[in-house]
Parts: C-alpha cells; sequence; structure tokens
C-alpha cells in the first residue's frame, strides 16, 4: 500500500521506491525535499535542461539532469520527442507521445515503456497502428526513385507525407505523386541572379521582388500598394508617421 504525503499547494505520491510528483512551477523544490528519500525511480512532468523538442530544439529550464543525481531512473513527460538521457547512474526517459500529436513529430518512432521495478531496467515497445507523418526534402543529392517509393508505400498506408522541394523543378518521377501529399516549395533563387541593383527605382525594384517571390498576378497589385506603403511610412519621421496614422 502506497503513502500519502501532502504540500499545501499539491499532492505527492510515494508508492514503495517510487516517487509521483505532479507537474508544478515548484517541482525543484519538492524535488530538494526528498533528496533523502529512499525511492529509486521519479515519475513526473516537466521539461528538463537537456531534454529535447521533436523540432531539435532544446529549452532552458530550472531543471537540469544533476538535480536528479539521487535516483536510478527517472520517467517523465512534458516533450514529445522519445528519448533517453544518461547522467552518471540515472537514466531519464522522455516516454513521449504515444501517437504524433504535431507535424513536427515526422519519423519519429513512438512507443511505450515496461519498467522492471526490481532492477530498474526498462524495455521499449513501439506502438503501431496510428497514422504517422514522414517528410522528404528534395535536394541535389536527393534519390528521387528512392523517396519516390517511400513516398507511395506510405501514403498507401494512410500516413501523412510532406514534400520539400529545395530545386527550382519538381523531378519528373515525382510529377504523378506530389499532388496526394502536402508539397512545399522551399525554392530560392540565387541572390546574384535576381536581377534587383540600386540603380532600379525602389517602385521596380519592388516589383522585381514580388516578380522573384512568384506572387499570383491577381495579388501582385495588392501586394505592390501595401509595400509602397510600408516603404513610405518607413522613410517618414516620428511626426509624419503620427500624421499619416
Amino acid at each position: 500500500m502506497g503513502t500519502l504525503s501532502a504540500t499545501p499547494a499539491w499532492l505527492l505520491h510515494v508508492m514503495d521506491d517510487m516517487l509521483f510528483v505532479p507537474y508544478s512551477k515548484s517541482i525543484l523544490e519538492e524535488l530538494e525535499k526528498h533528496k533523502k528519500s529512499k525511492c529509486d525511480i521519479l515519475i513526473s512532468h516537466f521539461g528538463l535542461n537537456e531534454g529535447s523538442l521533436s523540432s531539435g530544439i532544446s529549452l532552458k529550464s530550472t531543471i537540469s539532469a544533476s538535480n536528479l543525481s539521487k535516483f536510478n531512473l527517472v520517467l517523465l513527460g512534458h516533450y514529445h520527442k522519445p528519448q533517453k538521457i544518461e547522467y552518471g547512474d540515472t537514466s531519464i526517459y522522455y516516454v513521449g507521445s504515444p501517437i504524433p500529436i504535431r507535424r513536427d513529430e515526422y519519423d519519429e518512432q513512438k512507443r511505450f515503456l515496461v519498467v522492471d521495478q526490481e532492477d530498474c531496467t526498462v524495455e521499449e515497445i513501439n506502438t503501431t497502428g496510428y497514422r504517422r507523418y514522414f517528410q522528404f526534402v528534395l535536394d541535389e543529392d536527393a534519390d528521387v526513385n528512392e523517396i519516390k517509393e517511400q513516398i507511395e508505400k506510405y501514403s498507401k498506408e494512410g500516413h501523412y507525407v510532406v514534400v520539400k522541394n529545395t530545386l527550382s523543378n519538381i523531378p519528373k518521377q515525382l510529377n504523378d505523386v506530389v499532388d496526394s501529399v502536402q508539397y512545399v516549395d522551399l525554392y530560392e533563387p540565387d541572390v546574384n541572379i535576381r536581377g534587383i541593383d540600386v540603380t532600379m527605382s525602389i517602385e521596380k525594384q519592388l516589383k522585381k521582388y514580388i516578380d522573384i517571390e512568384r506572387i499570383p498576378d491577381d495579388e501582385k497589385d495588392e501586394y505592390f500598394k501595401v509595400g509602397m506603403e510600408c516603404i513610405t511610412i518607413s522613410t517618414l519621421d516620428k511626426e509624419e508617421v503620427d500624421e499619416v496614422t
């Protein structure tokens, strides 16, 4: 039978050798209070300094792995990306979301964990049967034929596929498959051949830039109008701006 210990703000739960700590802004303070506890396993929900998001970004946190060194095993929720962090004798797991929640979780293999409480070992069990996100980037080094096969395979299985193209044109092998996926055009013309130079008037530079960005013809006039308004305001001094606005 587990025992309960309470603080004024929230509830802690100690069961055998496991400490359960719900999410709170004062988690670090509560962990410090339990530094001398005999619990080997911590189960909680917070962002860790050494953890990372699915995007690969690592957010700064007030809690780091060194604050968890008294535990043999730490099981965390918060970040959707499944990951393992080792710190000395402490193994830290972000279990991760059971299925993809956001599109930036592409290519992630979701899982659940089976924990042996006796020796703190962990077995990972991959989950299946859900819609996954896959992303492919078309660049000069891409194996287009292999990408085509994978797109067809994952689309047929009902997965969500995103194709990001950095090339000037879509490879002809993919013309018949990109319509069935989300296609993102990331092609950026070489800045050295844009054809814009300082000898042009502001109006000509703006029109050229709108052409380079491939704005639809029926929207070019509106883009030009808004662009010129922004340029005009940026060249005014404060008193003139106040009069305009």
